[in-house]
């Protein structure tokens, strides 16, 4: 799987192929990210603003969905989602730049194995090769024959992705997608990059109702509600800690 444990920059390598980046908002100032900018303060500057490009694009996904929910202006309207992820607070929001390199055969396992990203929205964009699949379910069984639905890449296109906080939150009427990376043939001459923008709520904000007249309880969204009483802090350490807890262990 690929690697998600970073909250500070990092570099991490999956054997099957994968070599990311992390980026975290708090972070872009830092010689880690400069580093990775080959030392050029200017590419320092642009991932800065393309990392904020990238959140106002989420924020305004967010404004879509909470007018679609009909929350009412007395409570936030089409800002409640948007208001509980100001660029300007404390987050385990991230930007993270993907290479998966050159490979010579078909390695037979996938490149990013089966997961859902862990906040409110992910905004992806592929390059090039494809390779994004996704489990077509709407359910939080992990039903084995359910086939996996290629997202090809689109020129110019963002893919948005919904997250297990944003699942929870709406008691499960917008979905959190299970997805992975698959080897693409094309991959025996270029390397395949992508790049993904992670959105999570500002660290101290809880799970209340969304008040939506579309939305009845919030206990019924979530794979474990113990993750209700959380802050979004408490519960991104949480699920970091569920997916390589053991990984962790091992490493200590």
């Amino acid at each position: 799987m690929t690697c998600l444990l970073a909250m500070t920059p990092i570099s991490c390598y999956h054997p099957s192929g994968d070599l990311a980046f992390s980026v975290h908002k708090n972070s872009l100032e830092e010689d880690s990210t400069l580093a990775f900018a080959l030392g050029s303060a200017e590419t320092q500057e642009n991932i800065s603003l393309f990392f904020k490009d990238l959140h106002r694009v989420g924020e305004q996904v967010m404004q879509c969905f909470a007018i679609a929910l009909q929350i009412p202006d007395s409570e936030g309207g089409m800002n409640y989602f948007s208001d509980k992820h100001p660029w300007s607070e404390s987050s385990g929001t991230m930007l993270r730049f993907h290479h998966y390199p050159q490979q010579s055969n078909n390695p037979g396992v996938p490149l990013a194995g089966c997961h859902s990203d862990y906040g409110s929205v992910t905004i992806l964009i592929q390059k090039d090769i494809p390779g994004l699949e996704v489990k077509a379910y709407r359910s939080h069984n992990d039903q084995t024959d359910v086939p996996w639905i290629s997202a090809p890449v689109i020129p110019e296109t963002l893919l948005i992705n919904i997250g297990d906080a944003m699942q929870m939150w709406t008691n499960g009427l917008l979905k959190s997608t299970k997805h992975r990376v698959v080897y693409h043939p094309a991959q025996q001459t270029q390397p395949r990059y992508s790049i993904a923008c992670f959105l999570q709520l500002s660290d101290d904000t809880r799970f209340h109702p969304v008040p939506s007249p579309l939305i009845s309880n919030l206990n019924e969204g979530c794979e474990d509600e113990n993750a209700l009483c959380m802050t979004a802090k408490e519960y991104l350490q949480y699920k970091l800690e569920m997916t390589y807890g053991n990984l962790m262990k091992s490493i200590k």
